[in-house]
């Protein structure tokens, strides 16, 4: 059996700035978010009730992996 030589992966200085840029956005977002949840729950304003973060990854998860939750219904004709 021959075996071939091993698979190397290179770091290129274009993946570090792109890895570096997703940090800040993701800082940023987080910082918003952040600034958001603490404004929100000092006003008065009631908001509508959100779908948690745990309960959309789910479901973006279950799409994505093309599970139904749902029980398949049986036709007993």
């Amino acid at each position: 059996m021959l075996r071939r030589p091993i698979s190397r992966i290179e770091l290129k200085m274009d993946d570090l700035s792109e890895l570096e840029q997703a940090r800040t956005v993701a800082k940023a977002r987080a910082a918003a978010a952040a600034a958001a949840a603490s404004s929100s729950s000092t006003s008065d304003i009631k908001a509508e009730p959100v779908v948690s973060d745990l309960e959309r990854e789910k479901a973006i998860r279950n799409e994505r992996i093309g599970y139904n939750p749902m029980p398949a219904t049986q036709n007993d004709s």
